[in-house]
């Protein structure tokens, strides 16, 4: 297979809007080749030189624009819709309750789970802003790691349906879902929903960055750690009991 074969492949994906797709692939593929050449079993990489096309300002203007936050009834149904009988519809109530990057939701390992402490430490190579990022373990989010099985081949709390490691087919596995919840979304959605939803709740600019994770000059000069994760557990405290407002208290256990 030659690199125009690949990157042919590569090209469709994103023609048919599979973006997520086409970036698993061409990062496993890279991965693979790279193993191969230094295997000796092959010469070159076929992908060697292929560079994913930069985005414009515009276009991540743009893109920032055409994402949503859902509303309270949509935030429901995609909630409903996500079965607690599979690890996709386990990690999109995760998502829902955390403000997790996809990836890091995917990733997501026990051994970063302290129960103890009510704490999900993500390490600082974990986290797109190359900062370690402390998720507190509220009530529903409590409720929902109770319920994910622990695997024997496996250190991922949701692990992939198919293999027993990472997750992928994100487009169709979200296609699916948004068709039954009967909401059109993106994964990256929840994260805005999320976002949205702690400013509402009365959560200052400040607080609520923290928990989405990003790193601002000065928050840490606010907040020292032991008073910022206090801070934090409030705040998901305050959207976990939002959630389970919208949803009912009994659902978050049911199996569907």
């Amino acid at each position: 297979m030659s690199g125009a074969d690949l990157w042919a492949i590569i090209e469709a994906l994103q023609k048919v809007g599979k973006e997520g797709a086409a970036e698993d692939f061409r990062s496993r593929a890279r991965a693979f080749f790279t193993w191969c050449v230094k295997s000796k079993a092959l010469d070159a990489n076929p992908l060697l030189g292929y560079r994913k096309e930069r985005s414009t300002r515009a276009d991540r203007i743009s893109k920032q624009e055409h994402g949503r936050a859902l509303s309270d009834v949509e935030l429901a149904k995609v909630w409903q819709a996500a079965s607690l009988g599979a690890p996709f519809g386990r990690l999109i109530r995760f998502l829902i309750l955390t403000g997790c990057r996809r990836g890091e939701g995917a990733g997501l390992t026990w051994p970063m789970v302290d129960r103890a402490d009510g704490v999900i430490n993500l390490p600082a190579a974990f986290v797109k802003q190359g900062r370690g990022h402390s998720v507190p373990i509220a009530p529903a989010l409590a409720d929902l790691l109770d319920v994910c099985p622990i695997s024997a081949g496996s250190d991922l709390v949701f692990p992939s349906v198919r293999s027993g490691g990472l997750m992928s087919g994100w487009s169709d596995l979200t296609g699916a879902l948004s068709k039954t919840a009967g909401v059109d979304f993106k994964l990256h959605d929840l994260r805005r929903t999320f976002r949205t939803g702690l400013s509402r709740l009365g959560v200052n600019s400040d607080l609520a960055e923290l928990a989405m994770g990003h790193a601002r000059v000065g928050l840490e000069a606010t907040y020292n750690r032991d008073a910022g994760l206090a801070a934090l557990r409030v705040a998901f405290e305050l959207w976990s009991a939002h959630v389970e407002q919208i949803v009912s208290k009994k659902s978050v256990l049911r199996v569907i």
